[in-house]
């Protein structure tokens, strides 16, 4: 998830292979694979026709795109093409707009579910599709076997990791799920990291990239850290996420920004096991509270808020 400071860049493409480009300057970092069927990974949001872009680059046709988690950043665009892929749960609620202007977006599309462990034969190109849970609910990597490539979505980044709670997916709600713990996070990366030798590059949704694999093992061990009693700064804030990003959470939802050799994480406090406990504060972010699904509800509880604190 990134601040609307992305979308008014312009797009640019650069190589990552012969056969991948990063595209950049649409909401977030979105990856072209080249080959007999090219597709896009993610398709960020914003003005820019990001499959014209793409077609006139290669000088094929893009139908598909995949889309590793369902923040609006990464899914702005689906409707522009023929085939989307995701997962149920990052259908749910992938069409939340959020803080985008829905009269830009490109919503009308009817997705195609995949699986953990489903492999997507894109020609001779094979990407595998690994279920993460972390970041959002639902949401994915994308291991691409041909190029050892893992495009990471915002699972992993040069920057900061968020783990905050799902967004609204119905009437009524703040958070879908409740945010991922550190453990939560630690098991993934560890998952990830057995299969190292598989990839040799790790590109990301946000924040520079692609990384090298000895990310996960500098994350793993920050999550060591965080769990042995390491207490995160009360600031979360750094050059990319600040409190004047909508996403940013209240200090009252309890999260804490810990880093190590250059990689952070934001994590809610309140428990660093048990998912159960994690952001019960609500909203925990300005941009939970103003999400289309749940800006009345918002309301009331800020309004009592305001009224117990007097």
């Amino acid at each position: 998830m990134k601040t609307k400071e992305g979308n008014r860049r312009m797009i640019q493409a650069e190589p990552i292979t012969k056969t991948t480009w990063r595209i950049r300057g649409c909401g977030c970092d979105c990856y072209l694979v080249d080959g007999e069927v090219p597709a896009l990974i993610d398709c960020g949001c914003g003005e820019v026709k990001i499959r014209q872009f793409c077609e006139a680059l290669i000088q094929k046709p893009v139908r598909t795109v995949i889309c590793t988690h369902a923040h609006i950043d990464h899914t702005g665009q689906c409707g522009l093409f023929d085939q989307v892929y995701m997962t149920e749960r990052t259908a749910a609620s992938s069409r939340n707009a959020m803080d985008e202007d829905p009269a830009k977006l490109h919503l009308e599309y009817t997705p195609v579910f995949v699986q953990d462990h489903q492999i997507l034969k894109l020609g001779q190109r094979c990407l595998e599709i690994l279920r993460c849970d972390c970041h959002a609910p639902g949401n994915i990597v994308i291991l691409d076997h041909t190029e050892r490539i893992l495009y990471a979505g915002d699972e992993l980044d040069a920057d900061q990791v968020l783990l905050l709670p799902g967004f609204a997916e119905k009437a009524g709600q703040f958070h879908s799920a409740p945010a991922a713990t550190v453990s939560d996070y630690r098991r993934l990366l560890i998952q990830l990291d057995l299969r190292r030798e598989e990839f040799d590059w790790i590109c990301t949704g946000h924040n520079g990239s692609p990384l090298k694999p000895e990310v996960l093992t500098i994350m793993i061990e920050l999550c060591d850290r965080i769990l042995a009693g390491e207490e995160g700064c009360l600031d979360c804030s750094s050059a990319t996420y600040s409190a004047r990003d909508r996403h940013f959470p209240y200090p009252q939802a309890h999260y804490r920004r810990a880093s190590w050799k250059g990689f952070s994480l934001v994590y809610c406090a309140d428990s660093l096991t048990d998912r159960a406990q994690n952001s019960s504060v609500i909203p925990a972010t300005p941009l939970h509270a103003m999400c289309e699904h749940n800006a009345a509800m918002a309301q009331a509880v800020l309004q009592k808020n305001m009224k117990s604190s007097q």
